[in-house]
């Protein structure tokens, strides 16, 4: 499965869920649940645009087989939401070098 399908369909266990996302940010409330379940699915894409990795490789047998989703991750995802949702309606931008400098060591290079 996708990188983003892990980390974003409900009956993956490496699914970063509503209530971590919540916790992280400090929100007490649902009513934005909607802009939370969006946000994560812009961090999970974004994550996987730049690392080009879905942590999957093939077995002896030839089939693929899912690699663990490191941590780092999953927290520059977390990361990624809180920078979005703090900045809202602010004007894009690039992606803040700490999330880069997490995601850098999991990156596929070209032609490896």
């Amino acid at each position: 499965m996708p990188l983003v399908e892990r980390l974003t369909t409900e009956l993956s266990p490496d699914l970063i869920t509503i209530a971590q996302i919540k916790a992280w940010l400090k929100i007490e409330h649902d009513l934005e649940n909607d802009i939370l379940e969006n946000l994560r699915e812009f961090a999970s894409y974004e994550a996987f645009n730049f690392i080009q990795n879905n942590f999957e490789e093939l077995d002896e047998n030839g089939e693929l087989v899912e690699k663990p989703i490191p941590f780092n991750v999953k927290l520059a995802c977390l990361l990624l939401i809180s920078y979005m949702y703090e900045n809202r309606g602010d004007e894009p931008n690039a992606m803040p070098i700490n999330i880069v400098k997490m995601l850098y060591p999991y990156k596929k290079m070209v032609g490896l």
